[in-house]
């Protein structure tokens, strides 16, 4: 299974932990891929930074394409 692992902030670190915590919960032979928004805000805390990320992970989502069996967005 290959899994799309998505941070709608722009800070590197977030998505970094996000991965590792993905990391160890993940059965054997998942695949991750994490990615971090190009831009936006570099964390979401207010309901205006959520609806920037929001519009920005479904952006993300459309460029990752089909390569994916399931998306998760942190």
């Amino acid at each position: 299974m290959k899994i799309l692992l998505l941070n709608p902030n722009t800070t590197s670190e977030v998505t970094d932990l996000l991965y590792a915590a993905g990391h160890r919960a993940a059965s054997a032979g998942t695949e991750l891929a994490a990615v971090t928004a190009k831009r936006g805000v570099p964390y979401i805390a207010t309901r205006a930074e959520a609806q920037i990320g929001g519009a920005i992970a479904l952006e993300m989502l459309a460029e990752a394409g089909d390569g994916f069996d399931a998306a998760i967005i942190a």
